[in-house]
């Protein structure tokens, strides 16, 4: 399995683009509450586009998403 940062924020974008869609949130309205362009938002809910931080947790919070960082798969420690 891939594991690299790139992958995982692609990985993240998809995620986010779920939720929005279990949320009735369509892409045009994520982008209005996020303040980025629709273009980027379809980019990253189709894992098209790695994200940086800043536009994931932009996005998690339009959708009504926490993002939370886990230090090592295999404790699952919260940091």
């Amino acid at each position: 399995m891939n594991n690299t940062p790139r992958h995982r924020a692609i990985q993240l974008g998809i995620q986010l683009g779920e939720h929005a869609a279990k949320n009735n949130l369509t892409q045009e309205q994520v982008a209005e509450k996020c303040g980025f362009a629709q273009g980027t938002i379809s980019r990253v809910f189709a894992g098209k586009y790695p994200a940086k931080s800043e536009i994931l947790c932009a996005i998690a919070e339009a959708v009504g998403c926490e993002i939370q960082i886990v230090k090592g798969s295999e404790t699952g420690e919260k940091i």
